[in-house]
């Protein structure tokens, strides 16, 4: 028998490696800008949720102990307010006992 044997010149050969590397290229784009999306829904879900526990705890004291707490750390120590001191700052100023005190919680960069 005889075997046939077809040359395949360099310049498929080429062609066929930068058509692969041009589609890896391509999946690994999106993949990676994925990864960033899921990222950064994932770092505003987090304030989101750190903003509605301290207005949470911020409301339950009032209701139990008939006024707003005077700091942050007596939140989390009497309620159990936990926040990620290494992705959040968390800036708390009251006015008055008697009025609700403004908080914003932002991402530590």
């Amino acid at each position: 028998m005889n075997k046939i044997k077809y040359k395949t010149s360099i310049g498929i050969k080429v062609l066929s490696y930068v058509g692969f590397l041009a589609i890896f290229c391509f999946v690994l784009f999106f993949v990676l800008t994925g990864i960033q999306e899921t990222r950064t829904t994932s770092d505003a879900e987090a304030k989101r949720l750190a903003e509605d526990s301290i207005r949470r705890a911020v409301i339950s004291a009032y209701a139990s102990e008939g006024k707003y707490p005077a700091s942050f750390e007596y939140i989390q120590k009497y309620y159990g307010v936990q926040i990620d001191s290494h992705r959040f700052f968390v800036h708390y100023s009251i006015f008055a006992s008697n009025i609700m005190p403004n908080f914003a919680v932002m991402p530590i960069d």
